[in-house]
């Protein structure tokens, strides 16, 4: 019910308790003291009238006695003689307003008369009649109903007037707390300005100008987060090329300049990882170093600068102005004669072996990123000298899988299939995750290897969108999730953590899928954090507010005293040895050192230690001595189907 109704309901309420409280005053008075005053003024007369009676005795009275009454009127008559008849004496009453003849008629309104006898001698000689009129009580009695009705009106009046304007101070309150939301929805945050003398939403005006201030200083931080994610991620630490993004930028602006025609390069150092492995990671980024050197200060058949940009650990890309034939294959015998003077490590037999592809204004990046693909397996194949170049603008002119293509089909239609192998643990942990996911690809009937599939979405980009649907996938099982304890792991690429939109993306998924987020921990490859240690930092930190857990994948691309430093301040919540050191690691002396260096490093910030592709019984058991905390693969079950 509206405030206007209780209102007026209770006021009117109160006027007719008041009006019935009034009216049993004024009953009250006629029938108890309307009598008592006329015996008590009575009395006060025959006291005055006592001594003239006596005076008079049996003569004949010549005066009029002199007596006071204030609210009655009486005669006196002496029976012997003839009668005196005083003048009624009445007090006129103060109230001009008098009562209508109806309001008379709801009291008894006979006046009242009262005889009082003199004696003298023992006989009657004179007879005293006073009498009272209630017309006095009636006529304060409407003179108080008028009031009490004049006063209700008023009351009424002011209250609703109040509650009116309140009403519209309310209303008034409510379209600027929702001008307000909608300023801050479109992302402008503007304080309200508080109604004077309004108390109902002081507070909360109050409270929604400190939660404007607080969303704007978090809309400023979030923005200076984006863009200092963006500039932070535009550019490789170790070699100061730019990345993906930026190559993205830069063959726009080519293709939209006066010389859109050029030559898209892909140099991939196909012996890192073993150069890694085996000389250990410093060794690796000195060749990362001497190569992007040789690129930096090579130039074209036309002298003019390269066009460097560094995709992912070991692949490059460049562009080159256009020229001839003759004079491209002439360049890029040069590059693989200066790659090879590079290659001088017993651990670089391959060293680094390079694609060419020609583009115009209306060729797509993801086109030419497939095509280099496909000529770096030409040149892995069939190319003798390490290098392949495409001579047309179309993809007829090799046979290959396009890529592209079966991606975002893949991406497209969801064609992902989630398959889960178990971790054992060594003793019982209940921050170790107990199932890693696996996902495997479909497109139009065809089922394609993780490892091809995820390595073309690397180096065309679409490692974040892949990534996307297989997280997705996650809410077809959320309700087995939910009612049980297990926790899984989900593997990310390199792309996805460097990836700004990518990161919104994931950090709003995780809130709203909180109970599912809960029970998930995400691989952050090493290399990630090796090559862009500040957006990973970045990224790890979003991930533990959302109340998910990290496991570092660690590769050995870290010695073991920069691992020490990088897990404590990173809060990796476990680490998990790449394959290749839990291969035979009960022969080989040096992998088993490795891992106890491991082991000891992260049991030093209570962090567990994961042994993945565990294939034997004694490999398992020299990864127990060596204190690893679970171990994982086909020993203790495959993969199968989530």
């Amino acid at each position: 019910m509206k405030p206007t109704l209780w209102v007026s309901a209770a006021l009117t309420c109160l006027s007719m308790l008041a009006g019935y409280q009034q009216y049993a005053n004024t009953s009250y008075a006629l029938a108890q003291e309307l009598p008592a005053r006329l015996k008590s003024e009575t009395n006060i007369v025959v006291a005055q009238l006592n001594d003239y009676v006596a005076r008079i005795g049996y003569n004949q009275p010549t005066d009029k006695p002199y007596v006071f009454a204030t609210n009655i009127g009486y005669s006196l008559t002496f029976l012997k003689h003839q009668p005196l008849q005083p003048v009624r004496y009445t007090l006129e009453s103060p109230v001009e307003l008098r009562a209508p003849a109806w309001f008379s008629y709801l009291f008894s309104r006979d006046d009242l008369s009262q005889q009082h006898m003199f004696y003298l001698d023992n006989v009657k000689h004179a007879v005293l009649t006073t009498e009272i009129s209630a017309d006095e009580i009636i006529d304060n009695a409407w003179f108080n109903y008028c009031v009490l009705i004049v006063a209700y009106l008023l009351v009424m009046t002011g209250a609703m007037s109040t509650l009116r304007r309140q009403e519209r101070r309310h209303v008034e309150m409510a379209r600027r707390l929702s001008d307000g939301v909608s300023l801050i929805r479109d992302g402008h945050f503007h304080s309200i300005r508080q109604m004077r003398k309004d108390r109902v939403f002081r507070l909360l005006v109050v409270e929604f100008n400190q939660l404007v201030v607080q969303l704007e200083h978090q809309h400023k931080v979030i923005s200076k987060e984006k863009k200092w994610l963006s500039a932070t991620a535009l550019f490789d630490d170790l070699t100061g090329f730019g990345n993906k993004p930026m190559l993205n930028r830069a063959m726009v602006s080519k293709q939209c300049s006066d010389q859109s025609h050029g030559y898209l390069v892909l140099l991939r150092l196909d012996s890192l990882e073993k150069i890694n492995a085996t000389l250990g990671c410093d060794e690796g980024d000195g060749y990362i170093s001497r190569v992007s050197h040789l690129l930096n200060t090579s130039c074209g058949a036309s002298k003019e600068r390269l066009n460097t940009f560094r995709l992912s650990g070991r692949d490059f890309t460049a562009i080159l102005p256009a020229d001839s034939h003759d004079n491209i294959k002439l360049w890029a015998q040069k590059l693989r004669k200066s790659l090879s003077d590079i290659d001088n490590s017993d651990a670089i037999n391959s060293g680094g072996i390079f694609a060419i592809v020609p583009f115009d204004q209306s060729s797509k990046l993801s086109s030419l990123m497939a095509r280099l693909e496909a000529g770096i397996s030409q040149a892995m194949i069939h190319s003798a000298q390490g290098y392949y170049i495409h001579h047309g603008l179309h993809d007829t002119e090799i046979d290959c899988t396009n890529w592209y293509e079966v991606i975002k089909t893949i991406i497209r239609t969801k064609g992902v299939i989630l398959n889960k192998q178990q971790l054992k643990h060594r003793l019982e942990n209940p921050n170790l995750y107990n199932f890693e996911l696996f996902a495997s690809f479909v497109c139009e009937n065809v089922h394609y290897q993780a490892k091809d599939i995820f390595a073309a979405a690397s180096r065309l980009s679409l490692g974040a969108e892949l990534d996307k649907v297989i997280i997705e996938r996650l809410q077809s099982f959320n309700d087995t999730v939910a009612v049980s304890n297990a926790r899984y792991l989900i593997k990310l690429s390199y792309e996805s953590i460097l990836d700004i939109e990518f990161y919104h993306w994931l950090k709003q998924w995780l809130a709203q899928e909180d109970n599912l987020a809960s029970k998930l921990s995400f691989e952050i490859p090493g290399i990630a954090i090796s090559e862009n240690y500040t957006t990973a930092k970045q990224f790890i930190a979003m991930l533990h507010v959302t109340n998910t857990s990290v496991c570092l994948d660690y590769e050995g691309s870290q010695c073991p005293h920069k691992l020490s430093r990088m897990i404590g301040e990173l809060e990796v919540d476990m680490v998990k040895v790449n394959g290749y050191y839990t291969h035979r690691v009960d022969k080989q002396q040096e992998r088993a050192s490795f891992v106890a260096a491991l082991v000891d490093i992260a049991h030093s910030i209570d962090v567990p230690v994961i042994a993945s592709q565990v294939e034997h019984n004694e490999e398992w058991h020299q990864l127990e001595t060596l204190g690893v905390d679970a171990a994982q693969g086909n020993l203790f079950g495959h993969v199968r189907p989530v």
